[in-house]
């Protein structure tokens, strides 16, 4: 209730970047109550610099950035709590 109200109020005043984020902009539109006014989505902003869309966020770290990332934890079942260990650190990883 109020925890996330508060939560809400503080996520929808900053700008948000995301990656091929329709379907999580959608769910987190109708859980926080709205989006924030400013978001960037790296999938269609890299669409607009090279023809490869849409490409995967590895595949965009790797071209622009030389960095590998382990997306191993991409489709495993994220509503099954407590996540895994290997969940957490994927997670963490695309937040880094």
């Amino acid at each position: 209730g109020d925890h996330l109200a508060r939560l809400a109020e503080r996520l929808l005043r900053c700008g948000w970047v995301v990656h091929a984020g329709q379907t999580d902009l959608r769910l987190l539109a109708s859980v926080l109550g709205g989006l924030p006014t400013r978001v960037r989505d790296t999938q269609l902003a890299a669409g607009l610099l090279h023809a490869d869309y849409p490409a995967s966020l590895a595949t965009l770290c790797k071209r622009w950035l030389g960095v590998g990332l382990d997306k191993g934890a991409t489709l495993s079942d994220w509503s099954t709590r407590p996540l895994s260990a290997g969940q957490l650190a994927y997670a963490a990883g695309d937040v880094k």
